[in-house]
């Protein structure tokens, strides 16, 4: 039964890690001997102000950063990791589609 639970939340912690990305089959996530447990932290902060009130911009970017590089790092509208740049998907829409920054 405790396999089964730590298989559960393992899938949870992947689930919740992969929210802020549109490209998530391509999404090159750390993976430590714990699994995804490293990102326990960051997620608890990211899904508490996604309750709460109205997300912002660089809680996403230092979420998603946190996932991918296991660290935080200066809040910015994007993040380099890895050789290559991750970037909001809005930049790849026409501004009628966007979403909106309300």
């Amino acid at each position: 039964m405790q396999l089964y639970n730590e298989w559960l939340h393992q899938v949870v912690l992947l689930r919740d890690a992969l929210l802020p990305f549109t490209n998530w089959q391509d999404v090159p996530l750390l993976v430590t001997p714990s699994g995804l447990r490293h990102t326990e932290p960051a997620r608890d902060a990211f899904l508490t102000e996604l309750l709460v009130r109205q997300i912002r911009h660089s809680s996403i970017v230092d979420f998603a950063r946190h996932v991918v590089t296991g660290t935080s790092g200066q809040a910015g509208y994007g993040f380099e990791a890895g050789g290559g740049a991750a970037l909001p998907a809005v930049l790849g829409r026409p501004p009628l589609t966007a979403p909106g920054t309300c």
